[in-house]
């Protein structure tokens, strides 16, 4: 149990100059962020069979949320796993319905001062009923925007949000606008 003790003790000291410098308002280094707002999003579900073609389109407005946790190489570049999602309706049900991806993305400022950047993701997408606790389709995704950090740790960010999802015989897909007020530790 002693060993333990100042096992733990010993590692908590020599941790406090390595955490010192992992918040420290540089954008190098270690960063995770977290975000929520305004999400549109039209859904496209295309089915078809031997005789026929069902094809329906709906738009849909709700929130947005994203998640991010990754490492900055310099103020101008960060690099980190990110979760896109959409929350929303469909139609008349009263069931809540999730899309978003999982994936690697990538922050750019355009210099090293400036607020503006860019940002973009790839990696796996998903389609859940929320509700039900279901996942209804697996696919791919993708995600470009823009960004502009109006204060420290502060970030407005508009994206375009693409998912893709083919079965059998269904074609379904989701594009999507997200505006979120994000907050980052850097």
């Amino acid at each position: 149990m002693k060993k333990i003790i100042l096992s733990t003790l010993c590692a908590g000291v020599l941790a406090v100059p390595v955490m010192a410098d992992v918040f420290d308002g540089n954008k190098e280094g270690f960063i995770v962020g977290i975000g929520a707002g305004y999400s549109l999003t039209d859904t496209h579900i295309g089915v078809s069979s031997k005789n026929n073609y069902f094809d329906e389109n709906e738009a849909n407005s709700g929130w947005a949320t994203n998640f991010k946790i990754g490492y900055g190489f310099n103020n101008q570049f960060s690099v980190y796993y990110e979760n896109d999602v959409s929350w929303f309706k469909l139609g008349g049900v009263n069931d809540r319905f999730i899309t978003g991806i999982s994936a690697l993305a990538m922050d750019y400022y355009i210099d090293e001062n400036s607020p503006w950047y860019v940002t973009g993701s790839v990696g796996r997408a998903t389609f859940s009923n929320f509700t039900d606790n279901d996942t209804l389709a697996k696919g791919i995704g993708y995600s470009v925007g823009v960004g502009y950090e109006f204060m420290p740790n502060i970030t407005v960010e508009s994206k375009f949000l693409s998912t893709n999802f083919d079965e059998d015989n269904i074609d379904f897909d989701t594009k999507g606008f997200n505006i979120t007020l994000n907050y980052t530790w850097y």
